[in-house]
């Protein structure tokens, strides 16, 4: 009967100790698995661990087992800790490789907004033109300012084109056979301005002291008209009066003035010719230019067309008249000068 129980003890011993082998290793098995997974997630690690704390508790009988088992959870958390590690420095390295490839696409970006800044600028600044900018040059198209083009009223047009002798109208070049040069030292070609070209002069009088003595006397005549038509006097003549006249129209070729070139009032010439010929005194004169000389007819005109004149003309108080023509060519001109002495 002992032996019986014996034998049963140690059957149920042998059995308890093979069930305690089965649950180490299937302990372990469940730790390496649970390592494996704490790879994947933190959270599962955390729960792998209590479980791997019940499992050395259950194993604390067989040392063998325990001592396995605390190897391979050191190697476990061994190996989560490296993976872990190495892990985060694959991140971290790829992160610092996303931030170097992120600096140096943004650089290229900065240097192209300066560039283009660069440029904007330096277009704006060449499309404003500097100093007293007033226009562009109407033939050239060039931008001028006051100091160095023409205004025209409308337009403007540079020194350039005007020294080139260039037709202010339409930018023909000219010379003296296809046009003239006029206001301002503007040109302006004939077909443009077909007015200005030189026309056939009708004959006309040389210029000569005859044909000024001739002139002369004719204005005489046509001055007492208007005075009997406005119920004056005639007005006689002296040869004095007359050669006094005459120097006066030369005097006025050098000074076109009624004070006369030695700094006297004009009718004082007739005290120097016909002193007492009479009481009062007074002076008209007349210049006239251009391509041809003035007759008595245009001398006359002039006068009689103007109020001053016309009174002296018509004054009362006179007895004697004297004109004087003197004809000159000069600066490319014919100019008639003419006097009106009255005592």
């Amino acid at each position: 009967m002992s032996k019986k129980i014996i034998s049963a003890f140690l059957a149920l011993t042998m059995l308890f100790m093979t069930a305690c082998g089965d649950s180490s290793q299937a302990d372990t098995s469940k730790a390496d698995t649970t390592t494996t997974a704490a790879e994947q997630d933190n959270s599962e690690a955390d729960s792998s661990s209590d479980s791997e704390e019940t499992t050395t508790t259950t194993a604390e009988t067989t040392t063998t087992t325990s001592d396995t088992s605390e190897k391979e959870e050191k190697s476990s958390d061994t190996t989560t800790t490296s993976s872990t590690t190495t892990k985060a420095q694959a991140t971290t390295t790829t992160t610092k490789q996303a931030a170097v490839t992120t600096k140096a696409t943004v650089k290229p970006v900065q240097t192209t907004k300066a560039t283009v800044k660069v440029t904007a600028k330096a277009t704006t600044n060449a499309s404003q033109p500097s100093g007293n900018y007033v226009g562009k040059c109407k033939l050239c198209g060039k931008n001028v300012t006051a100091n160095d083009s023409v205004n025209l009223d409308s337009y403007r047009m540079c020194f350039s084109c005007r020294d080139a002798k260039k037709c202010c109208i339409c930018g023909k070049v000219c010379n003296s056979s296809t046009g003239t040069q006029g206001y301002k030292n503007l040109w302006f070609c004939y077909s443009c301005r077909p007015d200005l070209k030189p026309q056939p002069q009708e004959p006309e009088i040389t210029g000569t002291d005859a044909d000024a003595r001739r002139e002369a006397q004719s204005v005489v005549t046509l001055t007492n008209k208007l005075r009997a038509a406005n119920g004056r006097s005639q007005l006689k003549t002296d040869s004095r009066l007359t050669e006094a006249a005459m120097a006066r129209a030369k005097e006025l070729a050098v000074k076109y003035a009624h004070s006369r070139p030695n700094g006297l009032a004009g009718p004082s010439i007739i005290d120097e010719y016909a002193k007492g010929l009479g009481l009062s005194e007074g002076e008209n004169i007349m210049m006239g230019y251009g391509t041809g000389y003035k007759d008595s007819n245009t001398i006359y005109s002039v006068w009689e067309n103007s109020s001053g004149h016309k009174a002296t003309m018509i004054r009362n108080g006179f007895s004697y008249i004297g004109v004087g023509v003197y004809y000159v060519y000069k600066d490319g001109y014919k100019y008639t000068y003419a006097v009106q002495l009255y005592c």
